[in-house]
């Protein structure tokens, strides 16, 4: 069977937090085929219950993925789940982070329309002890999340996958810029936005540890670059109307670029656009997909 969609969890001490991510995630994809791959340190029984309880097909032991400042490795445990997984796209899932309703396959929907190699998504953030959410946000495509989105794994692949050289934090962002510089399209999509709900725990206190020394590494690796165009903003965001405004300007082209593919592999561009205005009536991305289709 195709598998559409992996979904790699690398996670350790939040198991109440990795159920509810896990337990959106069908209503997430659809009709979507999908597996669910995890990884945790071995005496973490709490993580690993959950990942059994969800169908996890793989769990890896920590022992070849620590960093070095200690802990975990994240960008080690994703490459090896990312090798090992099997759909066409993926992302990875934070345990903090959920996916609404038709998210991951709306996203798919439209990477494919478009010929792109990915689609970022929007995010808010809760913040423990607001009730509120905070404001809509966009990141830049030169400081991508991949799990606020997806990717082709083909591209990422392609790409040489994470850069284990990181230690926790930005190979997200070092893995899109060498997808993007070999030519790949990343596509910003604001019809649906990742809810982050964030946690301040020992593990968050570590990860702003361990994250500084990350930070300065792609800075020294990207911050020149052609395709990292916000300088001096690790965490650079772009305004609502903005990137609208800019996606709809790029859409004949990333138009052009969608039927070209779908003609090589033997599909029917304007049949896949029905199906997907009939599925996402709401995405204004699509029904924008199928005017710059028709030339309008």
């Amino acid at each position: 069977m195709t598998i559409d969609f992996s979904f790699l969890v690398p996670s350790t001490g939040r198991a109440e937090g990795l159920d509810r991510v896990l337990s959106a995630l069908p209503a997430a994809l659809g009709r979507r085929t999908f597996e669910l791959l995890g990884a945790c340190p071995a005496a973490d029984a709490a993580t690993r219950a959950v990942f059994a309880a969800h169908g996890a097909r793989v769990v890896l032991d920590d022992a070849p993925f620590k960093g070095s400042l200690g802990g975990f490795s994240w960008p080690g445990a994703l490459q090896a789940l990312l090798e090992a997984a099997q759909g066409r796209w993926f992302c990875y899932g934070s345990d903090d982070v959920l996916f609404p309703r038709d998210a991951l396959s709306g996203a798919m929907t439209v990477a494919a329309l478009l010929g792109a190699a990915g689609v970022s998504l929007g995010q808010v953030e809760r913040w423990p002890g607001r009730p509120d959410r905070g404001p809509f946000a966009m990141r830049s495509l030169n400081r991508p999340m991949v799990n606020y989105g997806v990717l082709s794994r083909d591209a990422a692949l392609a790409a040489g996958g994470f850069d284990t050289w990181y230690d926790f934090y930005a190979a997200d962002w070092d893995l899109c810029l060498r997808i993007q510089a070999a030519g790949g399209v990343l596509v910003e999509v604001p019809d649906v936005a990742v809810l982050h709900e964030v946690v301040e725990d020992g593990a968050r206190s570590e990860a702003d540890r361990r994250r500084d020394a990350d930070e300065i590494r792609y800075a020294d690796r990207w911050l020149a670059h052609p395709f990292a165009r916000t300088t001096n903003n690790l965490s650079s965001v772009v305004p609502k109307p903005q990137m609208r405004a800019q996606l709809y300007a790029l859409l004949p082209t990333f138009v052009a670029r969608g039927k070209a593919q779908a003609a090589a592999e033997g599909s029917d561009w304007d049949a896949q656009v029905a199906r997907a205005l009939e599925e996402f009536p709401e995405w204004e991305t699509v029904r924008w997909i199928s005017s710059a289709g028709r030339g309008r």
